[in-house]
């Protein structure tokens, strides 16, 4: 699915800086384990200034094309923590699973982005919860209890807390 972001899908990624090697682990972990998180665990909390249930993520990653792709840096799986925007101009950010990589891209407005999540997430109980207009959705904080799940499911390169921690701009820096 690839709905939501208008015209013919995403462009690619564009090389924003270098970022956290701990926040790639934790992102590779919760690609490599969602299907386990979906069926086991998926309330588990991501860090975020609102309550966002790990499922919601993991379908956005899924279902909309807007929230994966290729790092233009190494070839790496990419996959969104942040998305917003305004009326017609918005972007959606992430890191590289591989080299930690912060990656971006243009989209139509949050409307779009919106439009994206929703549609990822239909037909489930999950969504992303977006803030006031402007807005939007970011990463931000210690993984705690998502870390705590994924050593339970027997992921063993994890980083601690602190190294997987999301600053409040949802790049993966600690800035």
């Amino acid at each position: 699915m690839s709905g939501g972001g208008g015209g013919t899908g995403p462009g690619d990624w564009q090389f924003a800086r270098y970022g956290s090697p701990g926040c790639a682990r934790l992102l590779r972990a919760m690609h490599d384990r969602r299907h386990e998180l979906l069926e086991y665990y998926p309330g588990v909390p991501v860090p975020a200034a609102h309550r966002t249930p790990v499922a919601a993520l993991l379908l956005v990653w899924q279902r909309w094309s807007y929230a994966s792709g290729t790092c233009p840096m190494c070839g790496g799986l990419a996959l969104a923590t942040s998305f917003g925007g305004l009326l017609s101009t918005g972007s959606v950010s992430g890191a590289c699973t591989r080299c930690g990589a912060v990656v971006t891209r243009w989209i139509g407005g949050l409307v779009r982005v919106i439009a994206g999540c929703r549609a990822a997430c239909e037909g489930t109980r999950y969504r992303i919860p977006f803030g006031t207009f402007p807005g939007g959705w970011s990463m931000s904080g210690e993984p705690k209890e998502l870390l705590a799940v994924l050593g339970e499911l027997g992921e063993g390169s994890l980083p601690n807390a602190r190294d997987a921690a999301y600053g409040t701009n949802g790049s993966g820096s600690r800035d």
